[in-house]
């Protein structure tokens, strides 16, 4: 099974191959930057595709949906070490097949990479349920229920800002900033901050 993975450290290259090696799993790994992808892409086939949200300083996301229609090529997965709450969304909406913590065990994410394979996608726990909860609801739009300082603080919130970090980016006390957070729920029917940074993507508010 042949596995193009973008990106521009060798030691993930290396921690892969290694994975899959010490799993029995047979994956022959082709490690490429952004610019080498559409000549690969043009001249093999592969499985399916690992990358970090960001190669050779670009967005991964934004240079597949500028180039390809998704759906005519090989499952996408992203391997990053952080939890972004707006790429995931933005990419569970685009069509992109998962996300795969590298903080997950060894055994975990080869079964993961292993299910992406087979056709499945990937992604956090209980992540799904909740982004099709909230990018197929017909309720009004956000801008019209929200005030200008509570759109202001879904779009820090969605970047996966702390409420003192939001409370430090506007200005404002960290009591306002919790009280802010908690309308913004009770507004858009959501039961958390990763359901209101799915909304804030929904209604393109950032």
């Amino acid at each position: 099974m042949r596995v193009l993975l973008i990106d521009e450290h060798p030691a993930i290259a290396q921690g892969l191959r290694g994975m899959f090696a010490d799993s029995k799993v047979d994956i022959e790994l082709v490690v490429a930057s952004l610019s080498d992808v559409p000549r690969l892409l043009a001249e093999q086939e592969f499985a399916f595709i690992i990358t970090e949200c960001s190669v050779d300083g670009k967005p991964v996301r934004s240079f597949f949906e500028s180039r390809y229609s998704l759906g005519q090529l090989p499952p996408i997965v992203f391997l990053s070490e952080f939890d972004d709450t707006v790429e995931q969304a933005l990419a569970f909406k685009s069509g992109f097949a998962g996300w795969v913590s590298k903080k997950e065990s060894t055994k975990n994410i080869v079964v993961q990479f292993l299910n992406i394979a087979q056709g499945k996608q990937v992604w956090p726990s209980g992540f799904v349920k909740r982004a099709n909860s909230v990018i197929n609801a017909t309720d009004s739009d956000a801008t019209s229920v929200l005030t200008k300082r509570e759109i202001d603080v879904l779009r820090e919130v969605s970047l996966g800002k702390t409420n003192n970090e939001v409370a430090r980016a506007l200005d404002i006390s960290y009591e306002t900033v919790k009280e802010h957070v908690q309308h913004i729920l009770n507004k858009l029917k959501v039961k958390d901050r990763t359901q209101a940074a799915l909304w804030a993507v929904r209604e393109k508010i950032i």
